[in-house]
């Protein structure tokens, strides 16, 4: 398929990059590079972006070359859509309270779904995590990266997305993480070596979390 592209007098080019990829790439950049035996220069990112109607997910890279010293930004496939996101739990959460008799409206719902209120304890909302954490490990049971996956360089693992910071949820899909690449027979050094740092990015002054989540595709829209 194609995905770059230029006007007819050639003075323009854009390009196309995966939603998971938009979401991951200014944080890819803004991250230490690390060196290690097998890996002159290497920065790895998995992000899960939870939007309103899927949640998408992909794998990154970034590759310091040897003797240049210039970086190279590789992603890999990313993961099918996943159609559980932030619009199913904001219509449980509202069910809810209205079988409560606390009859909330769906804008109530969706900025309610942020906050530490004692709901995120509710079974729909652990089974609403454990769905999405499981997408994420069986997509990071199945990577294609036999080579730098494997090396004890820092996986830092980003949720992002409207919905990405709801609680518990980022403990959970580190959870899940961590059990594919045990199931992949990771070391231990790789497997202590699993972030996931927080949202904010250099230079970026948003005044909360929630801010730099929900911009994080267009962010890379600027980059």
């Amino acid at each position: 398929m194609q995905v770059s592209f230029m006007s007819p007098n050639g003075k323009f080019r854009w390009s196309f990059i995966t939603e998971s990829g938009a979401a991951g790439l200014p944080y890819l950049r803004s991250m230490d590079i690390e060196d290690v035996p097998g890996a002159h220069g290497l920065a790895k990112l998995l992000v899960i972006d939870v939007g309103a109607g899927s949640t998408d997910i992909g794998y990154m890279l970034r590759v310091r070359h040897r003797e240049t010293g210039k970086d190279k930004l590789y992603y890999f496939m990313p993961a099918a859509s996943f159609p559980v996101a932030g619009n199913e739990l904001t219509m449980e959460l509202r069910n809810h309270y209205r079988a409560m008799n606390q009859p909330i409206t769906q804008v109530e719902a969706e900025a309610r779904k942020l906050q530490q209120t004692g709901w995120h304890t509710l079974a729909f909302v652990d089974t609403w995590r454990t769905r999405i954490a499981q997408h994420v490990g069986e997509y990071v049971g199945g990577l294609p990266d036999y080579r730098w996956l494997p090396l004890p360089v820092t996986l830092n693992i980003i949720v992002t997305g409207g919905s990405g910071l709801v609680p518990g949820l980022k403990e959970c899909v580190r959870a899940a993480v961590v059990a594919a690449l045990k199931s992949r027979s990771v070391g231990p050094k790789t497997l202590q070596k699993i972030s996931t740092p927080g949202e904010h990015l250099p230079n970026l002054p948003f005044r909360t979390e929630p801010e730099y989540a929900r911009r994080a595709v267009c962010l890379c829209a600027g980059d």
